[in-house]
Formats: structure tokens, sequence, C-alpha cells
């Protein structure tokens, strides 16, 4: 029996059984279809993030905790007791049978159990009826067992699935006021603490606890176990970028609070070496450690002396190092506490300890033989813990807050990233510049990019390096380039040699890459830091959003050669040395008239007449070019501080349209202005000329 044997009365026991009956309920165990390989856990291709985390929050130390699914599963018998016990006293008439066994029945069709797969059927099935559980843990006082907790998964858009970049966590409903939305008969029942206590939580951390999917298959079973083998290490490998770089890059992040108290227990804190937990730098981690000469110090060390093969990303085999590393990057970027690993028959759990930033890990176990504990207990007390957990931490954090203003000290930085860039380090010196050159325009010349992270949990501890690939399109009389430069490698590079590029906030993701607003920072040979602030930096990794952006540089490079404006000034392509990667720079043309809307429930965008004019007149003047845009949509058209507008993201646009295609994309465009929307589903009208038209360079080949 799952639960107690203490006498429960009448209404108790049948209450108890009918749980010890969805309680004992075990997994389907999973069988591979014939000819579906198995799916070897990879390094997603967004890896290149874990690297840039905050020197704070990285992963320092690797330990077990033999006794964690002991800890929890004995936290959820507590707590299902004392449901119990609550349910008999107010004579609950809905048993949970009645409500849960839909979940049991349901059958879920798995042809390639690749992580896709196993995290539907853990959504559907396990993480519903435990969602279900502790809901009612809750809640003991409202009828039923419908949720109010659920478990949701969130996929990048990519071809092969790697699971470990997905989005698997626990979350609460809420509306646009943050408020838990329940049904009006729980709305009233509800406990006013409890309330304040889940929507301050919500508030703190929405996504709560992290899990990680991998394929089913020996490879991953082999992955999970040999975890164990990363806490022989004394201090936990972690990756970063290998660029040697001179100046310190410290944070003023305060490290995040654990809760005061927790389910499980954690070995005292002298278990992992004192002289470990009170190093907060990277001496013996960064590249410079094996660099003691001071004059190759005072110099930038790029992070490879020749071009990778491809600037593509290459799927590279996880190991335990990088599973660890990748796992505890994700439950950072949420601040979970729980981190899951499920390959389909197996599992772990993971703790995530800040204050000593340390990873504990539980045995491996069977999720089709889990009996003591049973599999369906042991995650409601997943569940419960980490809902405990993200309560208390709120309510830490919300007293820490409190008594810190209280005292006029300086504001909380508890959560916040380190300044951007820092103040004394980074600002732009009073003096005039000997150069008399503006910040891009000497960037134009300088071929080796230092590309750091400074926003949410990032502060490069170092930064990667990028060479640049093309042109600067914008100062091209001060760049003295041949046709077919290709910029050397060297061994070394002064600072004043470098272009340094702070990424300071993700802005959006697409099917090119991923855009974040940044800041170029340069010094001059003479010691003088210039800054550039309004800048966007398109990120792309995998080969065929790599092909799109090369493509969009070419058609920049086209517009800039028949003096179009209205479209952004780009500065260059860069390939990062380290490989998987590759940056386009260009001028922040400002917010786009779809989230420009007033009213966010209406399609209607503000245009004023005579912005209305000039998107026209760049429409026209990029046909006039030879060039289609082949995507004119709210989202592509932009209107910066000045009110100036522009229209951008040509990486699906097409050469020598035909003059049909031309007037029906200006159709487009004036309809826009009007607020009505193009359906982007239908296919469009075929029209004299359009064998003419070049897309085959484009890597689009299809069209809406």
């Amino acid at each position: 029996m799952t639960t107690s044997n203490t006498s429960d009365g009448n209404m108790a026991s049948p209450l108890r059984k009918d749980l010890d009956d969805i309680l004992t309920w075990k997994p389907s165990f999973f069988v591979r279809h014939a000819g579906n390989r198995a799916l070897h856990p990879c390094n997603p291709p967004h890896a290149l993030y874990t690297k840039h985390i905050d020197q704070k929050l990285l992963l320092r130390h690797v330990m077990p905790l033999d006794s964690l699914v002991h800890d929890i599963s004995g936290f959820a018998q507590e707590q299902l007791d004392s449901l119990i016990a609550q349910l008999a006293s107010t004579k609950e008439d809905i048993v949970p049978n009645a409500e849960l066994s839909i979940y049991r029945e349901r059958r879920i069709e798995l042809h390639t159990c690749w992580p896709s797969e196993l995290a539907q059927y853990y959504r559907s099935t396990c993480a519903a009826i435990a969602a279900s559980i502790s809901t009612k843990v809750l809640m003991p006082n409202m009828s039923g067992w419908n949720r109010n907790l659920y478990w949701g998964r969130w996929a990048k858009t990519e071809r092969y699935p790697t699971g470990v970049d997905d989005e698997g966590h626990l979350f609460f409903s809420t509306d646009d006021s943050g408020k838990i939305i329940l049904d009006e008969h729980r709305s009233e029942i509800m406990e006013p603490s409890l309330r304040e206590d889940l929507e301050r939580a919500v508030a703190f951390t929405p996504k709560i606890g992290t899990w990680i999917f991998l394929s089913f298959g020996e490879e991953s079973e082999a992955l999970l176990a040999n975890m164990d083998q990363t806490w022989s290490q004394a201090t936990f490998r972690y990756r970063l970028c290998k660029t040697v770089h001179p100046k310190s890059n410290g944070s003023s992040r305060v490290i995040p609070r654990d809760a005061p108290s927790t389910v499980w227990k954690l070995p005292p804190t002298g278990s992992v070496p004192a002289d470990t937990i009170a190093r907060r730098n990277l001496r013996t981690r960064t590249p410079t450690a094996s660099k003691p000469n001071q004059e190759v110090a005072r110099r930038v060390v790029p992070s490879a002396r020749r071009r990778p093969k491809t600037s593509a990303y290459i799927g590279t085999y996880l190991t335990p190092e990088s599973l660890a590393q990748l796992a505890w990057a994700k439950a950072a970027e949420t601040d979970s506490t729980m981190i899951v690993f499920n390959c389909g028959k197996h599992e772990r759990i993971g703790i995530r300890h800040r204050a000593t930033q340390t990873l504990y890990l539980s045995e491996v176990y069977d999720t089709t033989e889990c009996e003591n504990p049973e599999y369906i207990k042991l995650h409601v007390g997943i569940h419960l813990a980490q809902v405990f957990d993200a309560v208390a931490r709120a309510k830490a954090a919300t007293k820490h807050t409190e008594s810190r203003r209280s005292s006029r000290k300086r504001p909380n930085t508890e959560y916040a990233a380190g300044p951007l860039p820092s103040s004394k380090r980074f600002k732009q010196s009073p003096k005039k510049t000997s150069l008399q050159q503006l910040p891009m325009e000497l960037a134009s010349q300088r071929d080796l990019m230092l590309l750091h992270m400074q926003y949410g949990i990032y502060h490069s501890p170092a930064p990667a390096s990028f060479i640049r690939a093309t042109p600067c399109l914008v100062h091209k009389t001060k760049t003295k380039r041949k046709e077919g430069y290709s910029a050397p490698i060297r061994r070394s590079y002064e600072v004043y040699e470098c272009l340094e590029v702070v990424l300071a906030s993700q802005i959006g993701k697409g099917a090119t890459g991923t855009a974040h607003e940044a800041t170029a920072r340069l010094t001059t040979k003479d010691g003088q830091t210039l800054i550039e602030k309004n800048l966007i930096v398109k990120l792309a990794f995998r080969e065929q959003p790599q092909r799109r952006m090369r493509h969009e540089y070419e058609i920049y490079k086209h517009l800039a050669e028949q003096g179009v404006t209205g479209v952004p000034h780009v500065y260059g392509l860069f390939e990062d040395l380290e490989g998987g990667a590759i940056a386009l720079i260009m001028t922040n043309c400002g917010r786009n008239l779809w989230d420009s809307r007033e009213d966010k429930t209406k399609p209607l965008t503000p245009v004023a007449p005579t912005q209305r004019n000039r998107f026209i007149e760049i429409l026209e003047n990029v046909h006039r070019a030879g060039v289609r845009h082949y995507d004119i949509r709210a989202n592509n058209l932009t209107i910066d501080s000045n009110g100036e507008a522009f229209i951008v993201d040509f990486d699906r646009a097409r050469l020598n349209p035909s003059e049909g295609k031309k007037k029906w994309e200006m159709d487009i465009l004036k309809k826009l202005m009007d607020g009505i929307h193009h359906e982007f589903s239908l296919q469009s009208p075929v029209m004299s000329g359009d064998e003419k038209e070049i897309w085959i360079q484009s890597p689009v080949s299809w069209h809406f």
C-alpha cells in the first residue's frame, strides 16, 4: 500500500483505497517501432548561451544526494495523509478515480520515442494526474479534482529535436494582471492567504521547475547513469568561451537566495570544499589562468587560430558534463530549483543549490518499475515540493527587499543583471578623439569582434570571438577592403584593434535567427572609449537560417549599391571562431507597427500620413532597385524614436521581380496602412514575367 496504515474512519478508507489505485499506476513500458532509429542526445544549437552565464550563477560542483527520492516521496505521503484526513472530515463524495481515470486510459501512439513524444506522453498522463492531485492538496476545500496547476512544454521550432533545449515546467494560468484564473466557485472559496502566496510565487517565478527530456534508448540511459562521474571532480569543468580578454568583467549581481527550508535534506556545507565555495571568481577556470605572461595578458587572444570547417551548428553528442551544464543553465534561466531528467524508462532528479552553486543528483530510477515510492506519488511530491519552494523563496525575497528599502540602502539587485556597461569601466571619454571618427566608422575597419552578453542571467565571464566575414556596407570609403577579402586571424590583438559588442536584451526570434538589442564599444589607440548604442545583432546557428542570413546581407548590399534608404545600415557579417554561429550587425530601426498598437485586441496599426507616404516611397525604391521584399507585414515595418520609417528583414527577398508582382506587393502595403493585413496562407497570383524572378539564390523555395 502506498499510504499509511492509520485508522481513517468510514469516509477515509474508501478514499484512501481509491487514491492508492491511482498512485500505484505505472507508466507504459516504451517500445520503439521497428525501423525508427534512436535519437542520440546532442548539444542544442543555442548551447552558445550557456557559456555567457554570469559567473555567480555558474555550476561549480555536482554532488550525490541518495536520500532525495526518499525525502520527496515522504513529503508527498505527509501531504496525502493530511488531504485524506481533511476530506474525510468534510465528507468529500467525489473520489479521484471518477475524474482522473481518463488520464490513465489515454493511449498515446509513440513511433520514435523522441523527446517530443515522451514529453507529450508525460503531459497527457503522469503530469495531468500529479498536477490534479497536487491542486487538491493545495485547495482541499474545493470540490472535484480539476487542475489549476499545469505542466507544459514549449519546444523550439527545430527540425531536429534535442529535448534539452525545450522548456518544460509547471505553471498556474493567470490573467494579464497576474491573478490566478479560477472558476467562479473556486474563486469564492479559495483562502485569501493561499491565493496571495501563489500569486506572489507566480510573479516571482512564473515557470516553476525544469524538465529535461532525452530520447528513449540505450545512449540516453547511459548518459543519465554516467552523470555520476561528474561528482568525482573537485570543481565542475564548466565550459566557457576560450577568448582571453585582459579586462575584468565581473558583475554586481547578488547570488539568488535558496528557500529558508526545503523538503529535501542537503549534506552539510563542509562536504563541498570550503576554499572552492569561497572563491567567486574564475582564476582557475578562465583561459587567462594558463597565460601567466603579462604581455600576453594585456592583449586579446582569440578563441581559435583558424576558421572552423563550417560556420553552421554541428550536433555534437552530449556528455555527462555538457548535459549537467545545459540543464543547470536552463534552470538558471527560469530560476528553478528542481531539475527532472527523463529518457522514457529512466529518470533522476537534480536540485540546484544557489548558495554553493552545486547540483545535487538523486540516484537513477526505473519509471516502469517504481514501487517504493510509486511513480505517480513521487511526481505528486515533485510538483508540490517545487510549488512550496517557489512560495518560500518568493516570501523570503519580498522580506529581503522590504528590509533593504527600509534601511535606505542601495536598490535590490538580487535578480537584476550587472550594469550595461559599467559606468566606471566603460564611460566614454569627454575628450575629443584624435581620429575624429564615428564609432561604427571605426568599427568598419576592425575584423575581430568580441561578443559579450549582459542581460537577464547573462554576464559573459569571457567574450566569444567572431571574425569578420563580409565588409561594412556603410563606411565603404573608409574601409580599404578588396573584393573577396578574407580577414586573417592573428595570434593576439591589442584591445584597440577589436570591436566589442554587448548584447543587452533579446527582442525576437524568427526563421532567420535570434535578434538582440546591442551596444558597440570601441577603444582607440590613445585609450579613449567610443560607444554606439542603437544596434541590432542577429545570431543564426543552423545551416538553413545561416543561408537566409547570408542572403539577407547580399540583399542589403545590393540595396546599398543602388542608394536605397529607409532600410537598416549593415555593419558586417561575422563568424564564431569556435563554430556554430554567425552574427549580422545592423542599426536598430525602432519599434514595429504590430507591437506599436495601442489596442492589442485590434489589428489596426498606427501610421501617420507622412509615415504612410514614406513607407510607400521606400518600397517603390526597393522595387526600382530590382528587389521584392516578399514579406510585407506589420512586424517588418518600423518607426524609430525620431519618427523615421523603415522596412526591415529582407531574408526572404527576391531579385528581378515582375512588374505585376511589384504592384501586387505595393497593394499589400497600402492595405496594411489601412489596417487590412494580408493573409499569407494564400498563394500569390501567377503573373507575366514571374519566370525571370531570381529566387534560387534565396533559401526560401516556397511562397505564401
